[in-house]
């Protein structure tokens, strides 16, 4: 179960009031944004991710601003530097072989062509019967361990600014670009088969305090508004995720384990631990 503060408390004494209160006015300050999603993806250690084209110019801005105005933040992590949803690890103990990460690989290949086809409509109008991910706020999580599936307290920064439908600079897109090019070198399996990140690491007992975007709004904004019917190829985003886990254990039983729906979500970086 996930428990939420309500807005305007400090989550908890892990994080100062003094720095809550400078992401809640950055935050303010911020337009609403889209996220729009790109492709499945085998990252390292084997995590299966769902990727974006890249953070929207909205969020690119206020990531540099809280790197260049809160100073007393940790740096940086590499993982937040490109925008992705972690959906599932592999099972403790599990090692893919390589002829599993190219059937995985291919997996997320055929399972993403269904993005590719509501690009177009985003490109038209932006609706939350699409797959768009829609940003109107971010979340302080103090986390128990790193899926947050099990949270201590929330805090809801809404963000100020009317809706910004720009698309990610091209700098953002080259990074995502980098990150998805890495799969097509000669050993590859080197970094997808690599130890950590397995169930214990996401689900054991870690501390932490990080600035999020929790994808459950979008899914109850798309089950609302969504006039796609169940029997057509593409459906809301949370139906494709799940098809996608769906076939992933399918073709490969017993090797990945999913972290819930209400806790997925978007790293913007780590506030603490």
């Amino acid at each position: 179960m996930i428990y939420e503060t309500v807005t305007g408390s400090t989550p908890s004494g892990n994080i100062s009031e003094s720095r809550l209160l400078e992401l809640e006015k950055l935050a303010k300050s911020t337009s609403q944004c889209i996220l729009t999603p790109l492709k499945f993806f085998l990252s390292w250690s084997g995590v299966l991710v769902l990727t974006y084209e890249g953070f929207p110019r909205a969020l690119e801005s206020l990531k540099e601003h809280i790197a260049s105005n809160i100073t007393s933040l940790p740096p940086e992590n590499s993982g937040s530097k490109w925008p992705k949803t972690s959906l599932g690890c592999l099972a403790d103990g599990v090692r893919i072989t390589p002829q599993q990460m190219e059937l995985l690989l291919k997996i997320c290949w055929e399972e993403s062509q269904a993005f590719s086809k509501s690009a177009a409509s985003l490109q038209q109008e932006i609706n939350y019967s699409s797959m768009a991910v829609p940003v109107d706020a971010l979340k302080v999580v103090v986390y128990e361990c790193r899926s947050l599936e099990r949270r201590i307290s929330c805090q809801n920064l809404p963000f100020g600014l009317p809706l910004d439908k720009s698309s990610p600079s091209s700098k953002e897109r080259e990074r995502v670009a980098s990150v998805l090019l890495e799969a097509e070198s000669e050993g590859y399996w080197f970094q997808a088969s690599r130890d950590g990140s397995r169930e214990n690491h996401y689900r054991g007992n870690a501390l932490g305090v990080t600035l999020v975007h929790d994808l459950q709004h979008a899914f109850t904004l798309q089950k609302l508004y969504s006039t796609v019917k169940p029997q057509e190829e593409q459906g809301t985003l949370q139906e494709l995720l799940r098809r996608f886990r769906d076939r992933v254990d399918r073709e490969l039983p017993g090797l990945y384990r999913w972290f819930t729906d209400d806790s997925l979500h978007v790293t913007l970086r780590a506030v603490m631990g």
